[in-house]
């Protein structure tokens, strides 16, 4: 039988920018003592989430957990351009308007996996009394990004296409989907791909589109053309006031979804980091092993439900 993940108790937007990101919330917000906001990774959803929640939720009762999905993901609004720092404005406008609803007394915290992990730390370098303390799940090394030299290429290449933005392939039926997505992510269940794929997909003239917007999957990513480059995590985060959490997977994953690892003692050795790490998983470490990572996300954010992480 299939599992079943959490679906949300509520779906609801916050308006950044002028576009609407969507959200998916767990728990309620405005009664619970533990408040978690997430981000996903660079073309996935807020549904990345589910897992992670439903172990949390077993663990702690008292906790509500908000997923953004970035502009250009999932079912929020797609822009006319996207840039590194337009992403971390969403983020914290998402931040500060589930701030708003908490509780008094309530502690919240931003956890964020991948592309959404190194948001989280470049948004609370802005605004640190936003959150009490910070999640980081396998963002150790910058985001792949184009080297200075390529900027002719890159310029070349668009002109060549008349500014056309590469179109999408579409899917025949949702198993094309995870078969498709399985490719680039050979560690998650099949189980799993298939429970994520209506909301990775659209539905469009009897084939299934992805939800992303091209503007984003093209061949160049687009914060290379905005004259902010993505910045080191692990300086990032020795940079912040916060506690932040480093959960690391150690097994072998596809070479594109994961940058070069530092090692571990350059993880350790950042001033203000906690660093937990997982023989058993890849990059997406709080899909492969959602128990494990719970544990260390309560650990770290104080509840006595948790385990601290080694």
């Amino acid at each position: 039988m299939q599992p079943e993940w959490p679906v949300p108790q509520a779906r609801s937007a916050v308006v950044s920018r002028g576009l609407e990101l969507s959200l998916c919330e767990w728990g309620d917000v405005s009664s619970a003592g533990l408040v978690l906001v997430g981000a996903h990774g660079f073309l996935d959803c807020a549904e990345f989430f589910a897992p992670l929640v439903m172990a949390l939720h077993e663990r702690c009762a008292d906790l509500a957990f908000v997923a953004m999905s970035f502009a250009g993901h999932g079912r929020s609004s797609w822009a006319d351009t996207y840039g590194w720092y337009d992403h971390t404005a969403d983020l914290l406008a998402v931040t500060r308007a589930v701030r708003t609803r908490a509780r008094d007394g309530a502690r919240l915290g931003l956890i964020g996996h991948s592309f959404g992990a190194v948001q989280v730390l470049q948004a609370l370098t802005f605004e640190p009394r936003l959150a009490e303390f910070a999640v980081n799940l396998d963002a150790v090394s910058p985001p792949f990004s184009m080297q200075n030299d390529g900027l002719p290429e890159v310029l070349a290449h668009l002109a060549a296409r008349g500014g056309d933005i590469r179109p999408l392939p579409t899917y025949g039926d949702l198993d094309a989907i995870v078969q498709r997505r399985a490719a680039s992510n050979p560690r998650l269940p099949v189980t799993l791909l298939r429970w994520l794929a209506p909301h990775l997909v659209r539905e469009q003239d009897g084939r299934y589109a992805w939800r992303v917007d091209p503007a984003l999957a093209g061949w160049v990513r687009p914060w290379d053309l905005a004259g902010s480059p993505p910045v080191d995590p692990l300086e990032l985060t020795a940079a912040l006031p916060h506690p932040v959490l480093t959960v690391t997977g150690a097994a072998p994953d596809h070479p594109q979804v994961r940058g070069h690892y530092p090692g571990d003692a350059a993880i350790d050795s950042r001033p203000g980091s906690r660093h937990c790490r997982l023989p058993d998983a890849g990059h997406y470490v709080h899909l492969e092993c959602p128990d494990q990572v719970a544990a260390a996300v309560l650990g770290h954010a104080g509840h006595p439900a948790g385990e601290q992480p080694a």
